[in-house]
């Protein structure tokens, strides 16, 4: 029996729609190597992390090379298809907000979410806040995409599963370790606006358009 805790405490899991606090797991485990810290453990996980993200980068650079799709390359090794880059005057940098249409798709073709179906259950806009955390942020892969167009762009940004959704996935929707596309169009580019001053706190200005 192993604690579900203890392995979201190693960094081995997250809390998800299968695993939840408290819990057991009941399994056979075969012991491959033993570690003296915590430490030790720590490198040897991040190890073989290292590894498998080179796999994935090297397996996605491999599917765009197949297809013959041209792409740009991020420093993290996103590919990114630039079909239209939009307006160099709004580009969708860090601190902006970001408006797209989306499609995500694995990299057989199956689609997983989209909002660019009329009839479709989530047919608005997105709004992302590039570079943000909290709520409307996006997983890292797809803020780094989105960086290389501006409003009025439009493109594929092919992202290795350490930068989307990595060892856990998304269930039950995204398996672990799954490379994904999104499909995208950037509607518009704006600075968010400011937020609400504090008590006894001069408001900001508004920042120019």
């Amino acid at each position: 029996m192993m604690s579900v805790d203890t392995l979201k405490k190693l960094g081995m899991l997250e809390y998800n729609n299968i695993f939840h606090a408290r819990d057991m797991i009941k399994g056979r485990v075969e012991i491959l190597k033993t570690f003296t810290s915590q430490v030790e453990a720590s490198a040897d996980m991040q190890k073989e992390q290292d590894i498998e993200k080179q796999n994935e980068l090297k397996a996605v650079q491999a599917f765009v090379t197949q297809k013959g799709i041209k792409t740009q390359s991020t420093a993290s090794g996103v590919l990114v298809e630039v079909q239209n880059p939009g307006d160099p005057q709004q580009k969708a940098d860090s601190g902006k907000q970001v408006k797209i249409m989306y499609k995500g798709t694995f990299t057989d073709g199956k689609m997983f979410d989209t909002n660019m179906d009329p009839k479709g259950p989530n047919s608005q806009p997105m709004n992302v806040l590039i570079g943000g955390s909290g709520q409307g942020s996006v997983i890292k892969g797809l803020d780094e995409g989105l960086r290389m167009f501006g409003k009025g762009g439009k493109g594929r940004i092919f992202i290795p599963a350490m930068l989307a959704y990595g060892q856990n996935g998304n269930p039950p929707v995204i398996p672990a370790y799954s490379n994904i596309v999104f499909d995208v169009e950037i509607l518009d580019v704006v600075a968010p606006a400011p937020a609400p001053a504090q008590p006894g706190m001069q408001q900001p200005p508004a920042p120019k358009k």
